[in-house]
């Protein structure tokens, strides 16, 4: 562990791009040994990287499968289950709904940005997959 400038722990670990992406271990961290991003975890952000994701192309499917139940569920009850069991799925993989974090780094934004990933909570996460039903 290490500790940034802001004096918050954070642990370090590699893409396979060999890019090191620090690892926030603060209240919105659900495992502090966070290490690695694995196949299976699912990217929440935006851009070519989070869209091509392994993890992130078979959460797609996985939505996808589900969507036409979501719809047509009328009571709020059946939409938080499926959206739960969505969830449970992704983490019976080993699967971590991962947030991304874009920070800048050195003084006035200068010296580059660096990403910092957190694993939110399930109701975070549910809310999440909620989402896609909504659009």
């Amino acid at each position: 562990m290490n500790a940034s400038s802001n004096g918050q722990s954070t642990a370090l670990a590699k893409t396979e791009g060999k890019r090191e992406v620090s690892i926030p271990i603060s209240q919105h961290t659900t495992n502090p040994l966070l290490i690695g991003i694995k196949p299976v975890d699912v990217l929440l952000g935006r851009g070519k990287g989070s869209y091509d994701w392994e993890g992130n192309v078979v959460y797609k499917q996985l939505l996808e499968s589900h969507l036409p139940v979501y719809i047509a569920a009328t009571k709020n009850r059946d939409k938080i289950q499926i959206t739960n069991m969505i969830v449970a799925q992704v983490k019976s993989t080993g699967g971590r709904f991962l947030g991304i974090e874009n920070i800048c780094a050195g003084e006035n934004g200068i010296g580059g940005a660096e990403e910092r990933l957190y694993e939110i909570s399930d109701s975070a996460a549910r809310l999440k997959v909620a989402q896609v039903g909504i659009m």
